[in-house]
Parts: structure tokens; sequence; C-alpha cells
């Protein structure tokens, strides 16, 4: 099970890397625009709510409505940034990298954003704690972490594109 888990996180990675060059040379269209970034934003939002929500009722009948009310409301909030890739790429296989970049984008700015946080909040702790070998090694990782960030986010910025890609 870990070696598939494993495998579609490689396979994925794989095609962000492909989806982002062809995003920067404009031959696909990652963000059509920050409405289309922020709306992807807000559906993964609702997304991680309703992985919540099921763990939450999983065992309780009485909340199935609520349960059902999430989901649709994340599958509505997903419908615009898949559309909008649609409407910018016209290809079903630039739209499906087009989305699988768009939201693993997001998802890894994330990822960074709380290892950087997390790595300072365990510095200043280890420090007050007086491991300093410990606050060193957290110090490294928000350093990283925050490196990593700045650069993703640098790249998510670069891939919003407010014309259509050109073609060759």
């Amino acid at each position: 099970m870990i070696g598939l888990l494993v495998l579609f996180c490689l396979v994925v990675a794989i095609l962000v890397i492909i989806g982002s060059q062809l995003g920067l040379k404009r031959k696909i269209v990652v963000y059509d625009s920050r409405t289309d970034l922020h709306l992807t934003c807000v559906s993964l939002i609702v997304w991680a709510i309703c992985g919540g929500v099921i763990l939450a009722v999983r065992g309780e009948s009485s909340n199935v409505g609520v349960l059902v009310v999430v989901v649709l409301l994340g599958g509505i909030l997903s419908l615009s940034p898949i559309r909008r890739s649609w409407w910018a790429n016209k290809t079903v296989g630039n739209t499906i990298l087009s989305v699988l970049t768009k939201y693993a984008l997001i998802v890894v700015v994330t990822l960074l954003g709380i290892i950087t946080l997390q790595s300072g909040f365990g510095a200043v702790e280890n420090t007050k704690k007086k491991k300093y070998e410990d606050a060193a090694a957290n110090v490294l990782a928000t350093i990283i972490g925050a490196l990593g960030f700045w650069r993703v986010r640098k790249l998510i910025n670069n891939l919003i594109a407010e014309t259509p890609p050109t073609v060759s």
C-alpha cells in the first residue's frame, strides 16, 4: 500500500513539473487569473473541511445531511477552477494537466508554510529548553521551508496568465 502511495506521489510530482514548465512557457494555462487562484484555494479548504466532517460523522447517521451539504459545496466550488482550465486550454489532456498542477502547487505551498511555522515554533521552544542542537536543526528546517515557500509562491505568481497561451 505504501509503495502505491509513493508511486502515486512520484507520478503527480512529475506531472506537476511538466505542467509548471508548460505553464511558464505559456503552452498551457494553469491559473487564468487571480480569481482562479483564489477559487482553487477556497475549494481545497472546503475539501479539507469535508474530510474533517467525514471523520467526525462517519458513525452517526443523524449527521449525514451536514456531510452531503459540505460535499456538495466542495463539488460546486471545484467546478469553477476546472471549468476555467477547460476554457483556457480547450483540450482534455491540457485541462487535466492544468488542474493537477494548480491543485498540487497550492497543496505544496501550504505544506511548506506549515513546515516553516512549525519549525520556527519548535526552534523557539527548544531554545527555551536550552536544547540548542535541536533548535539549530529547527532553524535550518525553518530556513529551508521558508525558501521553498518563497520559490513555490513565486512560481505560482508566474503561472497566473491574464492572456491566452500561445500554441507552437
